[in-house]
């Protein structure tokens, strides 16, 4: 094991509360995988300009395309699966929950939710919105996704968030209500994913 891994068996609540701060306007201003967000974008100028009904793209890039974004990291020359370990934003609850299954029989993933901070249902409204004829389409569709990021929640905290109030200047708007405690978690994908460090988020 690298010594700059932090071993499983450390992190608890005491340990939590120990770690160092980070404002989020500090953190890296795109949080998607740069070549995801490149074929991402266009696949959906493809979906834009397909010879289909408006619903047909609507759900190709809604319930589709746009969960590569959140999903999926290029390592190694390979697309990898980064649903929950690889993901960079974790609520506190969601981080202990998943250091409690690791301790037990079962799923790693039991109990834990991806949150789309800003709802996919935006990202797909603008779109669909833009004039597919315009001569730098696929440098716009880059520039409406960059804003987008994620969480890893635990269920009750998922279904307790409003919807449709999505502001893609401030990705805690649906959480202010809650302000529930962020971390910024760091990984290093070797055969498995390790932690090299946890930061708590001032947001």
């Amino acid at each position: 094991m690298s010594a700059s891994n932090i071993p499983f068996k450390e992190i608890n609540s005491e340990y939590l509360a120990g770690v160092d701060t980070v404002q989020y306007s500090e953190l890296p201003p795109v949080k998607i995988c740069p070549q995801i967000l490149d074929i991402v974008a266009l696949e959906i100028r493809d979906a834009l300009v397909l010879p289909a009904p408006f619903n047909y793209i609507r759900e190709k890039i809604n319930k589709h395309i746009l969960w590569s974004l959140s999903n999926k990291m290029i390592h190694s020359g390979r697309a990898i699966n980064k649903k929950f370990f690889g993901q960079n934003m974790w609520t506190e609850e969601a981080l202990l929950q998943y250091l409690q299954n690791k301790q037990t029989k079962g799923s790693n993933e039991r109990g834990l939710e991806l949150e789309h901070n800003n709802e996919r249902i935006y990202y797909t409204d603008q779109l669909q919105a833009l004039d597919i004829e315009q001569p730098h389409l696929l440098d716009r569709i880059k520039e409406i996704l960059k804003s987008s990021t994620f969480t890893v929640v635990t269920p009750d905290l998922h279904k307790r968030l409003p919807s449709s109030i999505t502001d893609p200047n401030d990705p805690f708007k649906r959480y202010r209500e809650h302000m529930p405690t962020l971390y910024w978690i760091d990984w290093n994908k070797e055969s498995q994913w390790k932690i090299t460090r946890i930061r708590k988020i001032i947001y």
